[in-house]
């Protein structure tokens, strides 16, 4: 969370971590949360649901024997059955959960922003360390 900054330096903090200084002349990279996105958490979870759903159907006809079988069955339409099912939950789950979407930002655009804003704008940070 954005705490606030001074002249030459940037405030970040959480209850678990405390506060955190950072330079401003540390940061080399911003990107700035424009908030959770129900689109891109459903193309998300479709993505991962349907590689999951793909990987449990090459589970089921690698190990299944067709000679055992009561039924006849394509294992491609399987699998590919497997995969639609698993990408059309997690569509549904990426829908509830959403998506955090970031925009990049130039690191100056920020230190302008957090003057007048200092509690509205989430913020991930990218900094180089030199020891």
């Amino acid at each position: 969370t954005y705490l606030g900054r001074t002249a030459d330096t940037l405030k970040f903090g959480s209850e678990e971590r405390g506060a955190l200084t950072v330079p401003a002349s540390a940061i080399t990279q911003m990107e700035v949360s424009s908030g959770r996105s129900r689109a891109r958490g459903a193309v998300h979870g479709a993505l991962w649901g349907g590689a999951v759903g793909a990987a449990l159907g090459l589970l089921v006809v690698a190990t299944a024997a067709t000679q055992d079988s009561t039924f006849l069955f394509n294992k491609g339409m399987w699998v590919a059955q497997s995969a639609a099912g698993g990408a059309e939950v997690g569509a549904i789950i990426g829908l509830i959960v959403r998506k955090r979407a970031w925009t990049r930002v130039q690191p100056q655009w920020f230190l302008n922003a957090a003057r007048v804003s200092p509690h509205a704008i989430a913020v991930q940070l990218s900094m180089r360390y030199t020891r």
